[in-house]
This record gives C-alpha cells, structure tokens and sequence, in this order.
C-alpha cells in the first residue's frame, strides 16, 4: 500500500517520533472506497457532470491526526500543533480544501464516512492483510 498522510501518522506515532502538523489546515479526508463507490454509481446511474466527493467530516490536518492515533491505539503526545507559517514547503497550500458534496449524496444516493469510520476501516484493512 502506498504511503499516505494517514499511513504516515501511523508508521511514525509506531515508530515512536513526534510528528508536527498544521492546525490551520482544513478538509474533508477521502476514504478512497467512497470514491471508488461513487464513480461506480454515477456509471450504474448514468449521471453526467461534476460530483464533489469528500469525507463526512471537515477537520484540520492536526484534528484528523489525533483521531488517527485515537482509532490506531498510538500516543498522541507525539503529535505537536504547528502553523501552516512554521513549515518551508516548496508550494502554497489551501487554508479549506474540503468539497461540498451535497450533489454527489444525493444524486449518487451517498453517505460519505466520517473520519472515524474510515480511519477504523482502515485498521481493519491493515490487520487483515498482516500489516498492523
């Protein structure tokens, strides 16, 4: 599985480090099989157009982080709050990425997970294929 923000927290909260993340960050975390569900009912459907998909929950990158070591079981004591300002990346990011996905659920007939649920499914994924 290729690493991801969530993967991430997890390898590194396992592994003992203190992570920093943004606070000021905010969006909607995409559980990637809502996603798949979603282009697989717009084709069964036969809608046409844009469709926002996003997670249930709009969160700060920091929040979903602590709920990634809540679900996972890990010490959120590693995880340290920073500010957008205190990082040097390469390229600017959004303040509030997260999508309005009001079309999509009821067009689509979707209920998009929360970031718990997800990030519990996630676990579940792991475990089962030996990887937690």
């Amino acid at each position: 599985m290729k690493a991801n923000f969530a993967l991430w927290i997890i390898k590194s909260l396992k592994a003992g480090k203190q992570i920093a993340v943004v606070d000021d960050q905010l969006g909607n975390p995409t559980f990637v099989s809502d996603l798949a569900m979603a282009m697989i009912k717009a084709f069964e459907l036969n809608r046409e157009g844009i469709f926002h998909v996003g997670g249930g929950d709009q969160l700060s990158r920091y929040d979903f982080a602590i709920q990634a070591a809540e679900v996972f079981d890990l010490d959120v004591s590693l995880i340290k709050r920073i500010k957008t300002s205190d990082l040097i990346q390469a390229s600017p990011r959004p303040m509030v990425s997260g999508f309005i996905t009001l079309k999509a659920e009821t067009q689509l007939g979707m209920r998009f997970l929360t970031v718990k649920e997800g990030l519990t499914l996630l676990k579940h994924e792991l475990q089962s294929n030996g990887r937690n």
